[in-house]
């Protein structure tokens, strides 16, 4: 992929200064290893070292909402600003985190599973194999899953992109879904302003394309559930992503290195 997308871009190989990589789950930045990736089932995967051997380039490997928060703080809207969380909705529900201007990467690059504390450990369980995460009632999956249940095969949504036409259209159990949703990450939301205070609150991710079916109870919830003023100096901007971001991103891990 990597030589192909050099090629289409007609860029002279000897320019390349690394390859950065993001993916979902923990990494472990400073080995290369991918040490759990829930969507690929990759367990203490040295991927670093692997793609390193096919391209005799340095390759830095991190998770993919930290790379997307490497990007804000570069090019977007965490520019100039010494502490700023970016939660993404889509598939997962993730995050990443700047401190007096350095991305927080926690031990051994495990932070940011925001998506998984635990909303309610009776209900359903998630694709990292335990039960009730924030993830497993409000990510992308879970609204599709919700709205499949009321209609016939024949119907039934497949995509957030479909549940969003539907929602258009009028469907009282796609905007139930994802006011549900909503609400719920508004409630999660709310625990990260009350923990961290961050100056700037940015939501991102594929997710947030549902708009005001989702973000209007999101941001209700979040008002309703800050500790007292504590939102009052907290700047909340929604910026939906799409591929290109999350592969500058990616090369954003690069760009650290090189000005490290």
């Amino acid at each position: 992929a990597v030589r192909k997308t050099v090629a289409h871009a007609g860029i002279d190989p000897q320019k390349l200064l690394g390859v950065g990589i993001g993916l979902a789950g923990i990494s472990y930045p400073q080995t290369g290893v991918v040490h759990y990736s829930p969507f690929f089932n990759w367990r203490d995967v040295p991927l670093a070292l692997l793609v390193r051997s096919h391209l005799n380039l340095p390759v830095y490997i991190e998770n993919d909402v930290n790379t997307l928060t490497l990007s804000e703080q570069l090019f977007g809207a965490g520019r100039h600003i010494a502490n700023f969380v970016v939660v993404t909705i889509g598939r997962g529900i993730g995050m990443g985190m700047v401190v007096n201007h350095q991305l927080y990467q926690g031990a051994n690059g495990g932070m940011g599973e925001f998506g998984h504390i635990t909303f309610d450990p009776a209900r359903p369980v998630c694709s990292c194999g335990k039960r009730g995460c924030l993830e497993a009632f409000a990510a992308d999956p879970a609204v599709v899953a919700y709205v499949r249940q009321s209609h016939s095969a024949g119907d039934a949504p497949r995509t957030l992109e479909d549940v969003i036409a539907l929602a258009h259209a009028g469907d009282t159990f796609a905007r139930t879904a994802l006011r549900r949703s909503g609400e719920i990450i508004g409630i999660g939301l709310s625990t990260l302003v009350n923990l961290l205070c961050p100056s700037r609150l940015i939501i991102s991710g594929e997710g947030v394309a549902a708009g005001e079916y989702r973000i209007e109870p999101m941001m209700e919830a979040l008002r309703a559930n800050t500790f007292n003023g504590l939102l009052d100096d907290v700047q909340v901007i929604i910026e939906p992503t799409d591929d290109h971001a999350w592969a500058r991103g990616a090369a954003s891990l690069v760009i650290g290195k090189v000005f490290e």
